[in-house]
């Protein structure tokens, strides 16, 4: 008895000391250097180290990992020789790509994957709860969009959006437990919409389909009825309008502008709301709206009877339309960076910029790929773009197969990657490290279960 005591509490120490450790592994910290901001807490690339102090061993991962290093090793070699300048970032920079293998040398046991999980779950909700504080210390809903320069950050909606599904799909028993659970689920839903990002709600909504994808999939494979699947997903369904009802009470103004936005691009009118657009948005709002009055006051004048929320609307889409071209907004920066990277990368097909970023293209050094997928792409060109979408491919695969929870999360990741860095960012450094390890080491055991 009194040794299974010791075991039982050496087991929950374990796990205490890894929850601990991997939240401050997920936690973000930023140097600035030449004026330029660095994600710098890149510390879980010394846990291999850490483990080995302890264990007296280090876990030797396959063959053709060493392989994909020397690959990019050799990219690094050789765009250092042929490529100018930048030796201290380029260097730094490759560490920290190479960054992406370091947890390949621990061995991935169960318990680390729950402490991984309770991990981003416990950072999520206490960085989400600290933004409400925030939130409505400042005047909560009386903020508007004004919030998002006070409280918001879209750099780190994709750790809420995995940590969302981490909660929702864990099982639960007890009432106790099963009100926490629910209440986490809340608290996180309300930090995705308080992030004040398209991104963030465009990357929930492509998880929340892909759930309910799956979803019938694995109860038609498990041969039940067309009415329980109905009724399934009925009841999904609810619990997401229920979650956004009581949302809405709490963050009616939040919810108002969010649904400005997408009737704005999916329909003809737009819901009369009272908020307004932020900062540099409102300025180009105020100028396209005087441009147009004055270019069409004769129009202006002979159309009294038109309804003024659909001209607004009209203007409104104008707006966007011009934006593509105009690389001081957000869709047309978008579009210009996209044709820049591209047009270098087809120069440097094998090295790309040997891992430096995109700010290198500039005189002033400033710059953002503003995409996951278009940052790797003009950091190691077009051959090594496509081994790491394959490798991303074979996680997804593996996670769909092994843990529901990580794969809905790791595919919003992905969507959220369409539009901003994340696994670039120190937080998504460390995600995405930990589940390329578990992929690795648990692939071929999945392979011989199926």
């Amino acid at each position: 008895m009194i040794l299974n005591f010791i075991n039982t509490n050496i087991l929950i120490l374990k796990k205490v000391s890894l929850l601990t450790l991997f939240f401050f592994f997920i936690q973000p910290y930023s140097l600035s250097i030449d004026d330029q901001g660095v994600s710098a807490n890149y510390l879980f690339v010394l846990f291999p180290f850490f483990v080995f102090l302890i264990k007296g061993q280090i876990y030797k991962p396959e063959r053709n990992v060493f392989v994909l290093m020397l690959l990019l090793f050799i990219v690094f070699i050789v765009a250092s020789l042929y490529q100018d300048g930048h030796l201290f970032w380029r260097a730094a920079s490759f560490l920290v790509f190479m960054s992406m293998f370091a947890l390949l040398f621990v061995k991935v046991d169960p318990d680390m994957v729950e402490s991984f999980k309770g991990a981003i779950v416990l950072y999520s909700v206490y960085v989400i709860i600290m933004t409400m504080i925030s939130f409505f210390d400042q005047g909560g809903n009386e903020l508007g969009t004004y919030a998002k320069g006070a409280v918001g950050t879209q750099r780190i909606g994709f750790v809420y959006i995995m940590a969302f599904w981490i909660v929702l799909l864990h099982k639960t028993r007890g009432a106790l437990f099963i009100i926490i659970k629910h209440a986490a689920v809340f608290i996180i839903f309300s930090g995705i919409f308080l992030t004040f990002s398209r991104t963030s709600i465009f990357a929930l909504a492509i998880s929340v389909g892909v759930y309910f994808f799956i979803a019938i999939i694995f109860h038609i494979k498990n041969y039940k009825s067309f009415r329980y699947i109905l009724h399934r997903l009925f009841l999904s369904i609810i619990y997401i309008v229920m979650l956004i009802t009581v949302l809405s009470s709490f963050f009616q103004v939040t919810i108002d502008q969010y649904k400005h936005t997408i009737f704005l691009y999916i329909s003809k009118t737009v819901p009369m709301t009272k908020v307004q657009p932020l900062g540099k948005e409102a300025v180009l709002m105020n100028k396209f709206i005087n441009w147009q009055k004055l270019d069409n006051t004769s129009k202006l004048d002979n159309t009294s009877k038109l309804d003024n929320t659909s001209n607004d609307v009209n203007i409104q889409r104008n707006m966007v339309l011009r934006d593509i071209h105009n690389k001081n907004t957000s869709v047309g920066y978008r579009v210009y960076i996209s044709d820049k990277v591209l047009d270098y990368v087809v120069k440097n097909p094998f090295t790309g910029s040997g891992f430096l970023g995109v700010w290198t293209m500039f005189e002033n050094r400033e710059g953002s790929a503003h995409s996951q997928y278009l940052d790797v792409f003009f950091r190691i060109g077009f051959f090594g773009f496509i081994f790491y979408m394959f490798i991303l491919y074979k996680m997804s695969i593996f996670l769909y197969k092994k843990d529901t929870a990580l794969y809905v999360g790791f595919i919003g990741i992905l969507a959220y990657g369409l539009f901003h860095e994340t696994f670039k960012l120190s937080q998504g450094g460390f995600i995405f490290a930990f589940l390329l390890a578990f992929y690795y080491q648990n692939r071929h055991i999945l392979k011989k279960n199926v």
